[in-house]
């Protein structure tokens, strides 16, 4: 019997530990306060969420007046050009015509050189 009791004495040593008694006190305080905080994270998460998404269409909005601005400020660049060479070639439906023809021929980008030396098989290859 001395033998058992020297066994569950060394035990003793290897056992774990309980926990210490405010540990109950914290857990169940948490836990009876987790719905509101969860409500408040959702709550935040959600105002972050959509002020992200506002941010977003607002800069997509700025962007889309940017570029339209931009494509209008160059329509009204190529038809001051168009009306100025039209005038310069003496006015009326033909010279307004040989104007765009030729503006239109000046806007379409050149090949780079190294394109230009390539198969029209191999060159077709790049531009897809």
């Amino acid at each position: 019997m001395d033998d058992r009791k020297d066994v569950e004495r060394l035990l003793d040593h290897y056992r774990p530990a309980s926990p210490p008694a405010s540990l109950r006190a914290r857990v169940l305080g948490s836990a009876a306060a987790g719905p509101r905080g969860r409500a408040l994270r959702r709550t935040i998460a959600l105002a972050a969420g959509i002020t992200a998404l506002v941010l977003h269409l607002s800069a997509s909005r700025i962007f889309a007046d940017i570029a339209r601005s931009r494509v209008e400020a160059a329509a009204a660049e190529r038809r001051a050009a168009v009306e100025a060479m039209t005038a310069a070639l003496g006015g009326g439906d033909l010279a307004r015509e040989a104007a765009m023809q030729w503006l239109s021929g000046a806007e379409t980008p050149t090949e780079p050189p190294a394109i230009a030396d390539l198969t029209d098989l191999e060159a077709s290859w790049f531009r897809q």
